[in-house]
């Protein structure tokens, strides 16, 4: 760290050149000492988190907070006794403080703390802190961006003084009224204490609004934080499962993209990345794109691949009684007549009436019986609902479709094999069961019956 901050040092324009070595060998020591200090302060504190949590064999999140705090105080008073040491050689060998002198220290100031913040970081990874690492780095960047935009404004107030206080004198001299021997070199001595502190509360108030450190850039930083940002894509995860499972494969789409690129943008734009080697940081933004890529478009089709639209069949719609639960039956498509397992004729299908040939519902469509294809198995079972007075809509994974038969809180089905979520709609009420087909056991399925 002290050969870092030699070079932050010695990279000095021509006109500060005579008092670099000075400042460098003053803040060596300044540094040694704080350093030590900081060492011992942090020793200090582990001996004791260890002796109270020697039960347990480890430190708590809150310790281990403390001594990442204590580290960063050491690095605040680094960079005010930068301050410190460049603003006495400047006001030793000028007498005042210029506003090209505030430029200067100011950038280096905000050099050393950005090299301080890296040196932080280290220190918090080696020491295995866990998960409070990212969280302290970012509390140390803020608090060494205040160390250093309180110097700026402390530095703005010093060279305001300067300019305003010489343009008085230089008045006097010229003859103001004021002072008419000359003697004085500052014309405010003419005033009363109480005036003179009501100019120089007015000039202090109007350069601490100009150098206060902006409100917004803090906020933002705040919002903007890895906590922030992972708990609105747990949210959006979260969401996308929720949808998934109950059968809005869309908006479950919806949630997995929002939260992938909240994810990805605030990868990209993370300070830790953009720091890293070029190489480096490429390597890390592009591999992690494309396996959060990858990852997302495994869960979107798996997503579309369980909430699919599956043909529910030809259904039967003379109003004849339903065949037992469980037994399998055959469609011949092309003689429209029905056959048991053994290949026996049962009974002939009713020709679909006109409305039946154009309802959107697939079993109750001549398309819908061609997509089946010529010998397609139905298999039947008994869905147990609500004896209500109105008669429900039918729903088969989201697609309307029709009963067999429907009476009195009863109905029955006829589906391919496979899974199915079956949903039927009272004006109140709605029904839904989960039913995969062939049933292991013949017998009716009760529905989970809610109120809208």
């Amino acid at each position: 760290m002290a050969a870092a901050t030699n070079r932050l040092l010695n990279a000095l324009p021509a006109m500060y050149e005579d008092l670099n070595e000075i400042a460098t060998l003053m803040f060596n020591k300044q540094l040694e000492s704080i350093s030590g200090e900081t060492r011992e302060k942090v020793r200090e504190m582990q001996n004791e988190y260890a002796a109270r949590m020697s039960s347990s064999g480890g430190r708590s999140g809150p310790q281990e907070a403390a001594i990442g705090r204590a580290q960063i105080e050491g690095s605040e008073r680094l960079v005010r006794a930068l301050f410190e040491i460049w603003v006495d050689l400047v006001k030793r060998r000028n007498g005042h403080i210029l506003r090209s002198d505030v430029d200067f220290i100011v950038k280096k100031l905000e050099g050393f703390a950005q090299t301080q913040k890296g040196h932080l970081h280290k220190a918090f990874s080696s020491q295995r802190m866990g998960a409070v690492v990212n969280l302290l780095t970012e509390e140390a960047g803020r608090r060494l961006y205040a160390a250093t935009a309180n110097a700026r404004r402390d530095l703005a107030i010093m060279a305001r003084e300067h300019e305003l206080f010489a343009q008085s004198a230089s008045a006097v001299k010229s003859g103001n009224p004021l002072k008419e021997n000359g003697q004085s070199s500052q014309a405010t001595e003419q005033l009363s204490p109480v005036e003179q502190q009501q100019l120089n509360d007015s000039e202090r108030g109007k350069i601490q609004v100009a150098f206060a450190p902006p409100i917004g850039e803090a906020i933002w930083a705040r919002i903007w934080s890895w906590s922030v940002a992972g708990t609105i894509v747990l949210f959006a995860l979260a969401g996308g499962i929720t949808f998934m499972t109950s059968g809005h494969p869309l908006a479950a789409d919806g949630f997995y993209g929002g939260g992938t690129a909240l994810f990805l943008i605030k990868f990209w734009t993370w300070e830790e990345t953009r720091q890293q080697p070029t190489a480096r940081k490429w390597l890390l933004q592009v591999g992690l794109t494309i396996a959060t890529l990858t990852v997302v478009v495994f869960a979107i089709a798996w997503n579309h691949a369980i909430n699919r639209v599956v043909p529910t069949g030809r259904l039967a719609s003379d109003g004849t009684k339903a065949t037992p639960v469980g037994t399998a039956h055959e469609i011949d498509k092309d003689t429209g007549h029905e056959s048991t397992p053994g290949g026996q004729p049962r009974r002939p299908l009713a020709a679909p009436s006109p409305s039946q040939t154009t309802s959107p519902v697939s079993g109750r469509s001549d398309q819908a019986a061609n997509d089946l294809g010529p010998h397609v198995q139905l298999l039947e079972f008994t869905l147990v609902l609500r004896n209500e007075a109105a008669t429900p809509q039918f729903y088969v994974n989201d697609r309307k479709s029709l009963p067999v038969s429907y009476s009195s809180g009863i109905a029955t089905l006829q589906l391919p094999t496979g899974s199915y979520r079956v949903r039927a709609e009272y004006p109140n009420l709605t029904c839904q069961a989960f039913v995969t087909l062939p049933l292991e056991r013949q017998r009716p399925i009760p529905a989970d019956c809610k109120l809208k």
